[in-house]
């Protein structure tokens, strides 16, 4: 895996490129896009069901881009989701951001990401916390934000001021964002409120 791994007993099953997928009650998916110029493919596989005795294969390429989505302080089953796929030295882990608030561990989320080296975007809830150490305006805070503010340390506010706004594949065949683009303008000119914040499309605006 990843240089810096935090060490972890890996008992519960063999680390193989079939990987086992524990179901996670917060971590919604992962996507495994294959790189492989003669393969062009993606898998999405959704990680709801709380039974724990459930194991969900996909089989990995030869190089992948592993794509994880919120993570919102869940570091365990962070932890228990990198140990199950087990990236390969030439597979990347994305990030899309929102790794902190609402779960038990958000410096620790931040922490795994950051030792690890993987790769993350800007997420909304990152975002308005570190607007709100510029701005120290607490109106754009939410209840959860404080224990947060108080959980992270200097390394991680160093971290989210290198986060992506958005992630494009070296083929330009995929573009990941937190949120989206808003349509009618080059995406690569959008700022990092606007993809993060991104919800929906108006109506009038959908092309």
């Amino acid at each position: 895996g990843p240089s810096g791994r935090i060490a972890r007993p890996k008992t519960a099953f063999p680390m193989t490129r079939s990987a086992s997928i524990l179901p996670a009650h917060s971590i919604p998916a992962f996507i495994a896009f294959s790189e492989t110029p003669s393969i062009q493919t993606s898998k999405t596989i959704f990680v709801r069901d709380p039974t724990p005795d459930i194991r969900l294969q996909l089989p990995l390429m030869s190089k992948d881009l592993i794509v994880i989505g919120d993570v919102h302080g869940c570091a365990a089953e962070l932890e228990d989701l990198l140990d199950a796929l087990s990236p390969g030295r030439d597979d990347s882990v994305l990030l899309l951001g929102d790794l902190i608030n609402r779960g038990p561990e958000s410096h620790r989320a931040v922490r795994i990401a950051r030792e690890n080296g993987l790769t993350c975007l800007m997420g909304n809830h990152e975002l308005r916390l570190t607007t709100y150490r510029t701005r120290r305006d607490p109106s754009i805070l939410k209840s959860y934000d404080y224990e947060t503010l108080q959980n992270l340390h200097a390394e991680d506010w160093d971290f989210f001021e290198k986060l992506l706004p958005f992630y494009e594949t070296e083929d330009s065949h995929f573009v990941c964002v937190h949120g989206g683009f808003r349509p009618g303008r080059p995406w690569r000119t959008q700022t990092v409120r606007e993809v993060c914040e991104a919800k929906w499309i108006p109506p009038n605006e959908i092309p």
